[in-house]
C-alpha cells in the first residue's frame, strides 16, 4: 500500500512538472 500512495505521488509531481515544462 505505501509503494502505491508513492507511485500516485510520483506521477502527480511528474504531471506537475510536465504542466509547468508546457507553460
Amino acid at each position: 500500500m505505501i509503494k502505491a500512495l508513492c507511485q500516485i505521488g510520483l506521477m502527480h509531481s511528474i504531471s506537475e512538472v510536465r504542466q509547468l515544462n508546457i507553460a
